[in-house]
């Protein structure tokens, strides 16, 4: 049976400034300089930090440039050669799908069974979805899993790290599975009372904020972030402000996302078991 549903999200939702910025260098020049201009205005980006040259892509002609000999680190071009390739292999109609399944019988609140949750690689995916999930699961009448609480992220390779070139605590720089959640990044807050480090993490989205407490955070005299081996956690030096925070990724996106479903069911009244993360079996 199919309990609770699925979080569509289209593909061209993910890539509409790249598709901007692609359909403003077709433009003549006056034009890609006003349309350049106008997402700086929108992004808040001040002029001066924007600079740019556009070519004829057949001819090799130069439209248009700004600042072109500035030296600057170059924007993530990259992504726009990702968006193609996804369009092309997976159709500009694809949507990115995050499931709940649940397999058994219910009687009396319990599910006797397995539930799951199933990753889509949607990359947008954040804490309200997965609260809308559990009130689906909720709305089903299930109230206690009487089996197991599975969580299916192998639709895309797990890697600890996007680059390992790149530093560990960049945001940036996540882990990645098929069950991604407020973009693989937590908040991380701190600040020294009396001596002694009081930090917490959160995952924050649009009306929505959850302090994640199984996530470790701890004081150390090391880089001003380090991770903890082997579980989502982080080690913050002692030589930090007294009070701050910072955007650190999350490095064990599947489990992480699976711990936040469990607190949402738990404050929706449902008892889940420990998740198994890994692919369903039949």
């Amino acid at each position: 049976m199919r309990c609770g549903g699925c979080r569509p999200v289209p593909l061209t939702r993910l890539f509409r400034l790249f598709l901007l910025l692609v359909l403003a260098a077709a433009l003549p020049g006056q034009a890609a300089l006003a349309q350049a201009g106008a997402a700086g205005t929108r992004t808040g980006l001040p002029a001066g930090n924007v600079a740019y040259i556009v070519f004829d892509a057949q001819s090799g002609q130069l439209i248009d440039s700004a600042q072109a000999a500035r030296p600057m680190i170059p924007a993530s071009t990259m992504k726009v050669a990702s968006m193609l390739a996804s369009i092309e292999i997976l159709g500009a109609d694809h949507r990115f799908t995050t499931a709940v399944t649940a397999s058994g019988t219910i009687a009396g609140g319990v599910l006797n069974g397995d539930l799951a949750l199933i990753g889509g690689g949607d990359p947008t995916l954040d804490i309200n979805d997965l609260a809308d999930l559990v009130s689906q699961v909720r709305q089903a009448g299930i109230t206690r899993v009487n089996g197991r609480f599975i969580v299916d992220d192998t639709v895309l390779q797990a890697l600890p790290f996007l680059d390992r070139l790149q530093p560990l605590a960049a945001s940036y720089n996540p882990g990645l599975t098929g069950l991604a959640v407020n973009f693989n990044a937590l908040r991380v807050s701190w600040q020294t009372r009396q001596g002694r480090l009081d930090a917490r993490a959160d995952a924050v989205a649009d009306g929505r904020n959850i302090t994640l407490p199984w996530v470790d955070i701890s004081e150390g005299a090391a880089t001003p972030y380090r991770p903890v081996d082997g579980r989502e956690g982080w080690v913050l030096s002692s030589r930090l402000p007294d009070k701050g925070s910072d955007l650190l990724p999350i490095r064990y996106p599947s489990a992480t996302a699976a711990e936040i479903f469990r607190s949402f069911a738990r404050d929706a009244g449902i008892v889940l078991p420990a998740p198994a993360i890994g692919p369903r079996t039949t």
